[in-house]
């Protein structure tokens, strides 16, 4: 999957530069162009329409691939969020996605009506931590095909079952697979002062640094899943 980062930057123009190298062409195993993880513009007009010119702008320099939009439905509703949350409570939206509920939330009305015109633009509709809407979505937009983009590790033996009872779901990419040193805090971009600077492992990863897994990934891990090609898990 190449990335945003990958494909594009943005010079004082506002005019999309791109930089698909010609050694991208040959890279078989790249099957989709991602333009956007988590972008905070969803479900605004002008994050449609920034997101309706990348799409087309990647398609028109590689029409072999694929195009995705990662998209939590959460972001698009934080107005909604940040006027339900106690005043003296600071929005965090890790501390949300932990909350039970996350997933119905994602599935709810007013996230499908602001998410609808951000999916339209993908080949391949991105859902982050909201796999209510598999089901939901095949009622709704039974032309969509999905893959959930970034979904709790711990939760992988129920999500691959999702995966494979709804057609339309090519598969799932679980955050984080393996665990990893040096980010701030997962989804911050600073150090809580009680922590000191040194690299420091998440503890999120389904696979850890010192090679034991957790229980529900080595779960899903059968001659069925790993061989037939049908699925993507990440």
């Amino acid at each position: 999957m190449l990335t945003l980062d990958h494909l594009l930057r943005f010079g004082r123009d506002n005019v999309i530069r791109v930089e698909l190298g010609a050694h991208d062409d040959s890279q078989w195993c790249v099957i989709t162009c991602s333009i956007g993880n988590e972008i905070l513009e969803v479900g605004r007009p002008l994050g449609s329409a920034w997101g309706r010119r990348i799409a087309d702008k990647v398609r028109s320099l590689d029409a072999s691939r694929l195009v995705t939009n990662a998209v939590n439905g959460l972001l698009a509703a934080t107005d909604v969020l940040l006027g339900t949350s106690p005043t003296d409570e600071p929005f965090d939206i890790n501390v949300i996605l932990s909350k039970d509920g996350v997933s119905a939330f994602g599935a709810s009305e007013l996230v499908t009506r602001r998410t609808e015109e951000t999916h339209s633009q993908a080949d391949v509709c991105g859902i982050n931590y909201s796999e209510a809407r598999y089901a939901l979505d095949a009622q709704l937009f039974p032309e969509h095909i999905l893959v959930g983009s970034e979904t709790f590790p711990g939760a992988l033996d129920v999500l691959w079952e999702l995966v494979e009872r709804h057609p339309q779901v090519i598969g799932d990419i679980a955050w984080t697979a393996w665990d990893h040193l040096g980010e701030a805090g997962v989804g911050r971009p600073s150090m809580p002062t009680t922590r000191t600077n040194r690299p420091r492992r998440t503890g999120l990863g389904s696979e850890r640094l010192g090679g034991a897994g957790s229980a529900p990934p080595h779960a899903c891990r059968s001659p069925r899943h790993d061989t037939t090609g049908e699925h993507l898990a990440g």
